[in-house]
C-alpha cells in the first residue's frame, strides 16, 4: 500500500467497518450505465485575484476562471458539501466517470465494471486498471489507490451516509444525473483543471455533428428514425426523446427524424423510455430502426430476431436494420456519443 498518513489509514479502516451495511443497501439500489449527467448545485471558485465567484446549477461555466498555481485551491459545492481541490489533481478515482476523464486525456485510477462486465469501447484506452462495481463499491480499493479527488456520477453512491466514507479518503464531488452530457464534461473539466481541454473536444464534436447533419440529409432527407433496445423477451424498450443518452444524438445533435410511433410513445420527459410487449412490433413504423442487444447470442435474443412479426416489419425488409453496440449506446459520456456519430453514419450513408 502506498504512503500514507498513520492516522487517516486508521480513520478510514474504522470506517470500512460499515461496509456490510453499505453492500446491503447497494445491492438493493438500481445500477446504474450510462445517462452521466452533471451536478446543478452550485459551486463556487476562488479566482486569481482571490475573489469568490459563485453561479448556480447549469447557469455555471466552468472554465471561465482562470486556474493558477498548482498549490492553489479552489472550492466546490455539490449537494453532499463541499470540497477543496487542488488546480490540477492528478490520482483521480471516477465511478461511472471514466468516459468523461478519458475525453479529458486523464486515465482514472480504477475503471467501472457494468454489472459484471468491463466497458469495451473504452479498454483501449483504459486498459487493466482495478475495477468498481457500482452494485458494491469496494472502498478498501480505493484507499489503496491513494486518489487526490473521487467523482462520483449519481446520488445514490453517496446516500445514507456513504458521502462520508468517501470523503475520508479523498475530496469527494457528487453529480445530479440532471444536466447534460456537455454540461457534465464541463464540470469535470472545472474541477480538475482541464477547462481549455473540454472546450477543445466540444468544439471538435460540434464541427463533427454538423457535417454529418448536412450528409445525412442529403443521404435519406426526412425518412424516420427509431431506436429500440432488447433486454430480455419481457423487456423491450422504445428510446424517444427529446432528451435521453440517445435521443441526444439521433434527434437533437443529427437532426434526425423520429417515427410517428416513437412520437406517440416515448416523447416527453417522464416516459421517454418505455418498455413495450412484442404485440407492438407490427406497428414500427420508422424507415431505420437502430437495435441494441443486451447479450446478443441468448436465446431470448435469437427467438427476437426471427420472431414473424419482427422480420416483416418495413424497414426489416427494406434492409435498413441496424444493430449497433449496446455499451456505448446505453452510456451518455462524450466518447459514447461520439462513437454512436459514427454508427449512425456508417449505417445511413450508403
Amino acid at each position: 500500500m502506498r504512503n500514507m498518513n498513520i492516522t487517516k489509514r486508521i480513520g478510514i479502516h474504522l470506517v470500512l467497518m460499515l461496509l456490510i451495511v453499505w453492500a446491503a443497501a447497494c445491492d438493493n439500489g438500481k445500477e446504474q450505465a450510462g445517462q452521466v449527467q452533471s451536478d446543478s448545485a452550485s459551486s463556487t471558485a476562488t479566482t486569481s485575484d482571490g475573489s469568490r465567484q459563485q453561479t448556480e446549477g447549469t447557469d455555471r461555466k466552468p472554465g471561465n476562471e482562470k486556474v493558477g498555481s498548482p498549490e492553489q485551491k479552489r472550492s466546490y459545492t455539490h449537494n453532499f458539501g463541499t470540497i477543496e481541490v487542488s488546480a490540477t489533481p492528478k490520482r483521480i478515482v471516477g465511478i461511472y466517470m471514466d468516459d468523461f476523464l478519458l475525453a479529458l486525456g486523464v486515465k482514472p485510477l480504477t475503471q467501472t465494471m457494468y454489472g459484471k462486465r468491463h466497458l469495451p469501447y473504452l479498454q483501449d484506452r483504459i486498459g487493466d486498471l482495478p475495477v468498481i462495481s457500482p452494485g458494491g463499491i469496494n472502498l478498501e480499493l480505493i484507499l489503496e489507490e491513494n486518489p487526490d479527488l473521487i467523482l462520483l456520477a449519481y446520488p445514490t453512491y453517496a446516500q445514507e451516509g456513504r458521502y462520508e466514507l468517501f470523503s475520508k479518503i479523498a475530496p469527494t464531488y457528487v453529480f445530479t444525473g440532471e444536466d447534460n452530457w456537455r454540461q457534465t464534461l464541463l464540470t469535470v473539466a472545472d474541477v480538475i483543471g482541464k477547462p481549455e481541454q473540454a472546450e477543445s473536444w466540444l468544439n471538435e464534436y460540434e464541427r463533427k455533428v454538423a457535417a454529418a447533419r448536412d450528409s445525412l440529409k442529403k443521404a435519406i432527407g426526412d425518412e424516420t428514425v427509431m431506436f429500440i433496445r432488447f433486454t430480455r423477451a419481457e423487456r423491450i424498450q422504445i428510446y424517444g426523446g427529446p432528451s435521453n443518452f440517445s435521443a441526444d444524438v439521433l434527434y437533437q445533435d443529427l437532426g434526425l427524424k423520429p417515427s410517428e410511433l416513437v412520437k406517440k410513445l416515448a416523447w416527453g420527459e417522464e416516459n421517454s423510455a418505455p418498455v413495450i410487449s412484442a404485440e407492438l412490433i407490427s406497428q414500427f413504423d420508422a424507415d431505420h430502426i437502430f437495435i441494441t442487444y443486451d447479450t446478443p447470442t441468448n436465446e431470448d435474443a435469437q427467438e427476437f430476431k426471427n420472431h414473424p412479426l419482427w422480420r416483416n416489419i418495413p424497414a426489416v425488409k427494406k434492409g435498413n436494420l441496424h444493430e449497433v453496440e449496446m455499451f456505448h449506446w446505453m452510456n451518455d459520456g462524450p466518447i459514447a456519443n461520439s462513437m454512436k456519430v459514427d454508427d449512425v453514419l456508417k449505417a445511413l450513408l450508403k
